[in-house]
């Protein structure tokens, strides 16, 4: 009597199938990307603010000085009222204390800023 060796393959089927559903299930969870924001409508584009802290404690808006912070709470506020992007782009001078940095921070959130990105200096 001869006898032949046959592999048993639906155990391997099994796993295949069982590997097969895992990653279809973990490859859409997986996927991670930046998200953006794309410009709404073709109006006029307004360009950025930048608001700068002086080493000597004034704050420029687009070049334009406020040494009051209430005056620039006020301006700030103008300024964002018919904005439709509420992005605004901070630095400050390397001596200035962080306190004074937050302060001002804090007061662009409070004008009702959403997006708050800080300017590296360059070494």
């Amino acid at each position: 009597m001869v006898t032949k060796a046959n592999p048993n393959v639906v155990p391997l089927c099994d796993i295949l199938l069982v590997l097969l559903i895992i990653f279809m299930v973990i490859t859409p969870m997986v996927q991670a990307g930046v998200d953006i924001k794309l410009p709404a409508g073709d109006g006029p584009r307004e360009g950025p603010i930048v608001l700068t802290i002086e080493k000597n404690g004034f704050v420029t808006v687009n070049k334009e000085q406020f040494t009051d912070l209430e005056l620039l709470e006020k301006r700030l506020t103008d300024l964002y009222r018919t904005r439709i992007d509420s992005t605004i782009f901070v630095q400050s001078h390397k001596h200035v204390l962080y306190k004074n940095v937050v302060k001002v921070i804090d007061l662009v959130k409070g004008v009702g800023v959403d997006n708050v990105c800080l300017i590296p200096q360059k070494k």
